[in-house]
């Protein structure tokens, strides 16, 4: 699949997205507390502030939906993810 987000493109156009289903690809953390899709490449993000370059992910009805034996696996690995945004306020 090549049609898809950076998270830095979805960030910066955030408002556009919301309530839309897109792909968003990136870098998985799905750690204790950290349940993250990181921008890809490392070299784009801000050292200094790294979750300026990352979106939070969750099931509909949260975390626990998700199947989370498999996103541990995938910790660390490049990723395209299909979700509905919904941006927290």
């Amino acid at each position: 699949m090549d049609d898809f987000l950076s998270v830095n493109d979805l960030l910066a156009e955030k408002n556009s997205y919301e309530g839309q289903t897109v792909y968003v690809g990136g870098l998985l953390l799905f750690d204790f507390e950290e349940n993250c899709l990181n921008h890809w490449p490392r070299s784009e993000i801000d050292p200094h502030n790294w979750y300026k370059s990352s979106i939070w992910i969750s099931g509909s009805q949260g975390i626990d939906e998700l199947n989370q034996s498999t996103l541990s696996n995938w910790h660390g690995k490049r990723v395209v993810v299909a979700g509905k945004i919904k941006i927290a306020g």
